[in-house]
């Protein structure tokens, strides 16, 4: 009877092989823990460079707003001193709207009718100053 022939590895070769195998977790496991150290670092050099310049940005957001704030209060002062200048000019308007520039120049023609026979009766009795 033949007995079936299998070779089985020596103890040397077992553990020369497991050997082999750590060393290729421990590359593969030290690889990865490089790129993991990459990531970081580029993620913290990053925010090293981009916060500032974020909190720059809102520095000038903020004061930008302050500005804006500033002219809205000019803006409402300018409204309420005007507001009652308008206010007045309209009634005014209205009022030399609603004037009868008939009856106002029938009024300017009667004085003058009345006015010119007074001035030549003061020139009669010497009050005149040109003669």
């Amino acid at each position: 009877m033949k007995e079936s022939q299998t070779i089985q590895p020596t103890e040397a070769e077992l553990l020369g092989e497991i050997l082999r195998q750590q060393k290729k977790l421990l590359r593969a496991s030290r690889l990865r823990l490089l790129l993991v150290f990459i990531f970081v670092l580029a993620v913290v050099l990053s925010a090293l460079i981009l916060v500032p310049k974020a909190l720059s940005l809102i520095g000038h957001i903020d004061s930008a707003l302050d500005e804006v704030d500033v002219i809205l209060q000019d803006a409402e002062e300018l409204t309420k001193a005007v507001t009652p200048a308008l206010t007045e000019g309209t009634a005014a308007l209205e009022k030399i709207n609603s004037l009868d520039f008939e009856k106002l120049n029938e009024a300017i023609r009667d004085l003058a009718d009345t006015v010119k026979p007074l001035g030549d009766l003061s020139r009669v009795f010497g009050g005149g100053q040109g003669d």
